[in-house]
């Protein structure tokens, strides 16, 4: 096999292990996602609606499924499936795997990388979604002037899915960012490797 192949190799390695923590953390956090409701309830939805409610100048509610932000024209509800759970596990699940690469100045995943990880993921989960419900609630107001009734729903779908995507990406510039960064100072370096040309017969030939 040649250099390059070798090299092709390598790589196609160096990013399956850097991967293959952040999937199994995936598939292994969004089922945890369904149990607990408390936790999530107290961890996710208060922060979102405390924040949102705030933002909007609105009395807050806790109702037995959620909270409930009383406003005068459209209340909002936030409920555990407004919690931001599984996309806070794809988000950390995502900053993980930056952090694996053999590039990344955290050299691998270590306890105080997933810890960092973990409240940044954390963080720019409550932002999400805060800014989803703020956002879905300017554009549910839109929607019921303009539209009729039968799009209310794709509508707030399509400014969540807007909204989330946009914090996804993100937090993966954040975690692209922090892994090129060296914990002790300066920025990390990872040189490319190239693969060296062999001579051939060709160009041993005389002129």
């Amino acid at each position: 096999m040649s250099n390059a192949g070798n090299i092709r190799v390598t790589i196609g390695e160096t990013r399956f292990s850097a991967i293959l923590p952040a999937a199994v953390l995936l598939c292994l956090a969004l089922p945890f996602t369904a149990f607990f409701p408390s936790f999530w309830r107290t961890f996710f939805c208060a922060p979102t609606a405390g924040l949102a409610a705030a933002f909007l100048h609105a009395p807050l509610t806790a109702t037995q499924d959620g909270y409930l932000i009383e406003l005068p024209i459209l209340a909002v509800q936030v409920t555990l499936a407004c919690s931001g759970a599984q996309f806070f596990c794809l988000l950390w699940s995502l900053m993980m795997a930056v952090g694996a690469s053999p590039c990344s100045a955290w050299h691998g995943l270590t306890l105080r990388s997933l810890a960092v990880y973990a409240v940044l993921a954390y963080t720019l989960t409550l932002l999400a979604n805060t800014a989803r419900v703020v956002v879905g609630w300017w554009a549910g107001l839109w929607a019921r002037r303009v539209l009729p009734e039968t799009f209310h729903a794709g509508v707030h779908l399509i400014t969540g899915i807007i909204v989330f995507t946009c914090f996804l990406v993100a937090g993966y510039a954040l975690a692209v960012w922090l892994a090129s960064r060296d914990p002790g100072g300066g920025r990390a370096c990872c040189a490319p490797r190239t693969a060296t040309r062999r001579p051939s017969q060709k160009d041993d030939a005389p002129n």
